[in-house]
């Protein structure tokens, strides 16, 4: 090999070497978002199993501090009991607005960029309404800060209301 060959392995190492940081860091920012993506559905496939622990166990610390495991699933129980079973859900692209109480839920260290929002077209066996997500990073994955379902009055019944009102109550303190 002559000198012009090594110089150009060598500017090529150089290269690589310069690009692979830089490689890491987009590979970083796609993981966190199919993260936040993979949480979001495996939400909604754990609610379609009548999981509510794996639903729960989603939840991000701040959450699961104000909202205990059994309010849950009693909520999603009293949703099933008007709704039927959870059949579908689709993410939709909706204005998101920021529920009251949110905000008491996402610690201050999360940038704004870092907050994932996700608005959802659900159907149950006798309902369709929309779900809220707020996801926030928490250790190595995405977990879900807020939720909320809102709907026509159709399906929005007073007892749903009156249990979300009672469950949001509890997470807005």
């Amino acid at each position: 090999m002559n000198r012009l060959d090594h110089k150009k392995i060598k500017s090529f190492i150089v290269m690589v070497a310069a690009l692979c940081p830089l490689i890491g860091c987009a590979s970083f920012s796609i993981v966190s978002q199919t993260s936040a993506d993979q949480t979001a559905q495996e939400f909604f496939d754990d609610l379609k199993k009548t999981d509510e622990g794996g639903a729960y166990s989603l939840f991000s610390e701040q959450l699961a501090q104000k909202i205990s495991s059994d309010q849950f699933a009693q909520f999603i129980e009293s949703l099933e009991s008007q709704w039927g079973k959870l059949q579908n859900d689709e993410s939709v692209i909706l204005p998101f607005h920021q529920r009251t109480g949110e905000s008491d839920l996402i610690p201050p260290n999360v940038s704004k960029e870092e907050i994932k929002r996700y608005v959802f077209d659900v159907k149950f066996d006798n309902a369709s309404v929309n779900c809220g997500l707020t996801l926030i990073p928490e250790g190595n994955q995405y977990k879900i800060a807020w939720f909320s379902f809102w709907g026509s009055d159709v399906y929005m019944k007073s007892d749903i209301r009156q249990k979300m009102d009672e469950l949001f109550h509890l997470s807005t303190k």
